[in-house]
Formats: structure tokens, C-alpha cells, sequence
């Protein structure tokens, strides 16, 4: 699904609207809505360096979701020390 969005949105604008934050790691600008504000923008590389925002955690927090459950454990651990 990934590659055939890839080449519908090759050479274009597009706008992706999406719950699963993984789909828009190829996005070339991401921004985050909180409250219908802009509450943090940029590339995924971007947003992901920066380990205490929103956009950082909740893409933490859905990737430990589809883990397996000894990866989960160890993952729920890691968060709770950060």
C-alpha cells in the first residue's frame, strides 16, 4: 500500500491524514495537530530526535503496540525510566 501511495504522490502535493504514524515516515513534512493547533512540525527524522515531544512519544507508544509481548515489556520499561 506504502509504494502504491508512493507512486500516486510521486511529483505532487498531497495531503495524508492518518492515525498510524508509520504511514507518514516518507511524508516530507509532518505536522502534528493538538487541540487543532500546530503543536510541532517537520520531517519524521525531525520530530523523532526529539526524544520528549508528543510526536516522539506517541510514535513510541504505538511501534511498542505492534511488538511482541517480551518486546513490549522491555519497551514499557525503557519508557517508564525516560
Amino acid at each position: 500500500m506504502h509504494r502504491t501511495l508512493g507512486r500516486h504522490r510521486r511529483g505532487r502535493a498531497a495531503q495524508l491524514v492518518s492515525h498510524r504514524l508509520g504511514t507518514l515516515r516518507e511524508a516530507d513534512s509532518i505536522a502534528l495537530l493538538v487541540d487543532g493547533r500546530i503543536a510541532e512540525r517537520g520531517s519524521h527524522d525531525a520530530l523523532m530526535s526529539l526524544q520528549n515531544r508528543d510526536c516522539a512519544r506517541l510514535f513510541g507508544l504505538q511501534a511498542a503496540g505492534y511488538a511482541a509481548p517480551g518486546e513490549r515489556a522491555a519497551t514499557a520499561a525503557a519508557e517508564a525510566a525516560s
